[in-house]
């Protein structure tokens, strides 16, 4: 068994070598008199001289410009699956298993890509012209198909062979009493009569086992000369193999299979008898320069592996006017699945598949086209949302919102530590830019996030290939899954989100009014319902706010200085905002991708309730723990600054650009703080007291505070701003505080903490 790689330059001469000419005319591209070729295909032929196979891997099997990462491409030869391959590929990690499977699978994937092709328009975006195979017709089968079904007759029928073995051999040597006295002349030894020749039941081979015999050195004979290591287990005498070698290529095994055909009445024998008549003869012929040539090849593998990522991956049942769009681009990979709002809703996963990683990312026409792709689903959806046809919901009636679509690209690459049962399915290390037409609107139509994911190449490829189906659809769901947490990941570091709980609760009119009029131009793009009317939660709006990138890698495509404005801007709009939403709804931090009622469970109407720490580090309503809610841990440094936060009510934290321990700039840490574990910076060792905070805040000038008698100390300045939290009220217990400010040194300055009740001690 020998190896070429798709994409490799060989010399002409050398590919001449293995190769027929009426393949060698195939697989190659360009001028077919230059000295050197391009291998252009991937698949299986028989070599020129028909003893061995030749197999033309995928370009996925190049790495750092060596075949399988380990061996240099030679121009001159063909890479020989030997054993000082299999010794270097384990050596470097590789599964033994990979490379001798490898074959096998990539055949197998092949063929049935070929059949259901020529069987349906399976897929679209498909040419049945690009794959090339020797067969004239469906019963026509390769030397390759006969060893595959040979290696698969052994592995699900090793109950018969030991059921054959036992009925041959369940009387095997045993003494035949009756016949021994009778014929058998004894000998008396010491008052014992013995008996020294005897009589025995012993059987000879019968066609049963005949047969078995001729299968196991068939077997070894197949893995000695074309390198599949097939592991047989057998408890027979079996013929040297280079006598086997001379019989099979003589015929002389062919004939005495057909001597006995008449013998065998079970149906897998019979089987049996087919594969390896078949086999004989296809040996034997080729011995007599009799056999035509065998190949199965595939112009463009990527078709191949589009076809094997949707079959384990894509839904056959979606409209075929969302996959063949109108303006002719073709979808790969189309399935429903979970909305990221965290809600009942389906939305539609979009994918493209690439069967092996560039060096480089994606870019250029393949990132235009893939958010192309998204924007005609959505046209289309909307078309049929208007005509009342569709099931899945893109755009809010509420508040003209759209819902956040999954688009992703999906490329192989080789596992070569897992094998072929192992998907190893991992998203990219590598965001993409958004496309966008207004930045900060993240439910705008025009806004949309594109992610890549790695697959394991052999787990598609066995996936795709084997019987059983629970393999597919247990890996389908897993996917889903995999492809909605990986992106509301990516966007929850990128994007605050909040859930918005209208103070008129249950006025659907005002809450309309409020949206479409008052405030459509400030919330225009950033908010959504992901509740239908019907349903007791409507009301509730979740809100995203774009925040600040903490390094130049955003998500907006901008230059440095732009990047610098787009973030100042960004803290204005953001805060200006949520203080004006406060007037109308209570604001509660939220994570995408989970469902968002849950986080009101502890939430009254006007105000948030006062509990006891014990109870908030208890309380648990289904899926959301209550004290994953966000505290304020902060400190007073003076007894006078103790006796203004009593007094006034309030507690200030820094808000100037680059001033020490500011919270300028990220907006989810500091609006959504519920409370306040106030600490005496000059005795930290001293238990804290905790207050709760009121869901309403201001933003104060020095002057403001001045104006309050605030006890400023010496480095502030006129030119500072403060948020100002609002203390609703004391809670009983007290939290130890210097463990935690020994496990955050940023704050020993006196900066404040933002944490979870889940990581204090209380």
């Amino acid at each position: 068994m020998k190896f070429f790689l798709e994409g490799a330059t060989y010399k002409t001469s050398t590919l001449k070598k293995y190769l027929s000419d009426d393949v060698y005319g195939t697989v190659i591209k360009g001028n077919p008199m230059s000295e050197e070729q391009i291998l252009d295909c991937v698949g299986y032929c028989l070599s020129k001289d028909k003893n061995e196979h030749i197999f033309l891997l995928p370009k996925v099997f190049i790495k750092d410009k060596k075949a399988f990462g380990v061996k240099d491409i030679n121009p001159s030869e063909a890479l020989d699956y030997s054993e000082e391959l299999k010794k270097e590929l384990k050596n470097n990690g590789w599964n033994e298993n990979v490379v001798s499977e490898l074959p096998i699978y990539l055949y197998l994937a092949i063929e049935k890509y070929r059949k259901r092709t020529e069987e349906s328009a399976i897929t679209y975006n498909t040419e049945n012209r690009n794959v090339m195979s020797s067969k004239r017709s469906e019963s026509d089968r390769t030397l390759l198909d006969v060893i595959f079904s040979l290696r698969s007759f052994y592995q699900n029928n090793q109950n018969l062979f030991v059921l054959i073995y036992k009925q041959s051999h369940s009387g095997f040597n045993k003494v035949n009493w009756t016949k021994t006295v009778s014929k058998k002349t004894p000998a008396f030894i010491d008052n014992n009569v013995i008996y020294p020749s005897i009589i025995s039941n012993k059987k000879e081979i019968n066609y049963d086992e005949e047969l078995l015999v001729i299968f196991f050195n068939t077997l070894l004979y197949i893995k000695q000369n074309y390198g599949f290591d097939f592991k047989v287990d057998q408890p027979y005498n079996l013929m040297s193999m280079p006598e086997f070698s001379r019989k099979i290529e003589n015929g002389i095994i062919r004939k005495r299979l057909e001597s006995i055909r008449n013998s065998y009445y079970n149906d897998k024998l019979i089987e049996l008898w087919q594969l390896l008549h078949i086999f004989t003869d296809k040996k034997h012929n080729i011995k007599q320069a009799k056999s035509s040539n065998e190949f199965l090849l595939v112009r463009k593998f990527n078709i191949v592996f589009e076809a094997m990522i949707d079959n384990i991956l894509g839904d056959t049942d979606v409209p075929k006017s969302l996959i063949r769009q109108a303006d002719g681009k073709i979808v790969d990979h189309l399935f429903r699945g979970s909305s990221v709002l965290g809600t009942q809703q389906e939305i539609y996963y979009i994918g493209d598949s690439k069967y092996y990683k560039e060096e480089r990312h994606v870019e250029g026409d393949s990132l235009f086209k893939q958010y192309t792709y998204a924007k005609n689903i959505i046209q289309q959806e909307i078309n049929w949302y208007h005509k009342q046809e569709t099931q899945v919901k893109y755009r809010d009636e509420l508040t003209e919102g759209y819902n956040i679509t999954p688009n992703f690209f999906i490329c192989g690459f080789i596992d070569k530590k897992q094998g072929f049962t192992t998907d190893t399915l991992l998203p990219e290390n590598w965001d993409f830019k958004i496309n966008y037409q207004f930045s900060n609107r993240i439910f705008d139509r025009d806004t949309l996030f594109l992610r890549q994911y790695n697959i394991n190449f052999l787990f598609v490829l066995y996936a795709y290939v084997t019987k059983s189906s629970n393999i597919r659809s247990s890996f389908k769901e897993k996917a889903k899954g995999i492809f909605k947490e990986q992106l509301c990941d990516f966007i929850n570091k990128h994007y605050d989100f909040y859930v918005l709980k209208p103070l008129s609760e249950g006025n659907t009119e005002q809450l309309r009014n409020l949206i479409r009029g008052q405030l459509f131009w400030h919330l225009n793009g950033k908010i959504i319902s992901p509740y239908a009317e019907n349903d007791p939660n409507h009301g509730l709006l979740i809100l995203g706010l774009e925040n600040p990138s903490t390094e130049e890698k955003g998500l907006v495509d901008l230059d440095e200085n732009s990047w610098k404005k787009h973030n100042v801007q960004l803290v204005e709009e953001n805060t200006n905002l949520l203080l004006q939403l406060e007037e109308h709804f209570i604001i509660r931090e939220y994570r995408l991708g989970t469902d968002p009622y849950i986080y009101y469970s502890d939430c009254s109407i006007h105000h948030n309730q006062t509990h006891s720490i014990k109870l908030l580090k208890g309380k648990i309503d289904e899926q959301y723990v209550i004290n994953t809610g966000t505290v304020i841990v902060g400190c007073y440094r003076s007894k006078e600054q103790l006796e203004w936060i009593l007094k006034n009510h309030l507690y200030n934290i820094r808000y100037t650009k680059n001033r020490e321990g500011t919270v300028y700039g990220h907006s989810k840490k500091y609006f959504t703080a519920s409370y306040l574990v106030l600490y005496d910076y000059s005795n930290p060792n001293k238990e804290a007291v905790v207050y709760s905070l009121k869901s309403t805040h201001k933003l104060m000038s020095h002057h403001d505070l001045y104006e309050l008698d605030y006890p400023f100390r010496e480095k502030a300045k006129e030119t500072d701003w403060y948020f100002v939290y609002i203390i609703e009220g004391e809670i009983q217990e007290r939290i130890k505080v210097l463990e935690v400010l020994k496990e955050h040194p940023e704050a020993t300055d006196g900066s404040p903490l933002f944490m979870r009740f889940k990581d204090t001690d209380a």
